[in-house]
């Protein structure tokens, strides 16, 4: 059920400062999140499904920049972290696939019960 309409009776705020904030749902339950952090380079908006799913959005102090999708146990996370370096993970199942850099040079990387694989190591020319 959407949410009450109320006719305009209060002066609405062009900006608002605060260092967290939560917005929740006509019944109480939080549905986004945002915190500034306390200076220590930490940020993050997250947003809450109603079947515990949830979407991330978040810096590190390394200054790293990362986004997460998590819902049932598996989660989709992709990053830049410090000098460049970034990668995508997919998490199912007690398996995990990793995309991205591997000791300074592009790497697949693909662990379940199974399956252990990572690239080959390219020849020198």
């Amino acid at each position: 059920m959407p949410p009450t309409i109320h006719k305009k009776t209060t002066k609405i705020a062009k900006h608002i400062i605060a260092s967290s904030l939560s917005l929740v749902d006509t019944n109480g339950k939080t549905r986004i999140s945002m915190d500034a952090g306390d200076g220590d380079g930490y940020a993050v908006i997250c947003m809450f499904g109603e079947d515990n799913s949830t979407i991330q959005i978040s810096t590190s102090p390394d200054g790293g920049v990362h986004i997460s999708l998590q819902k049932d146990g598996s989660s989709i996370a992709l990053g830049i972290m410090t000098h460049d370096t970034g990668g995508l993970s997919i998490v199912r199942n007690g398996g995990i696939s990793i995309i991205g850099m591997n000791e300074g040079k592009h790497a697949v990387i693909i662990k379940d019960d199974n399956t252990d694989w990572k690239t080959p190591k390219s020849k020198k020319r």
